[in-house]
């Protein structure tokens, strides 16, 4: 596995309930993602 970087763009018109729940799946997977690594 190979360290990077992503890029992601939230759109102008998504609500603030839409925001949160992408950045609360960005956050799980930031911090549990490497539990997901040996299936």
């Amino acid at each position: 596995m190979k360290p990077g970087f992503t890029r992601f763009n939230l759109s102008y018109f998504a609500s603030d309930e839409e925001v949160d729940y992408i950045l609360n799946a960005v956050e799980f997977i930031a911090t549990d993602g490497w539990k997901f690594l040996s299936l």
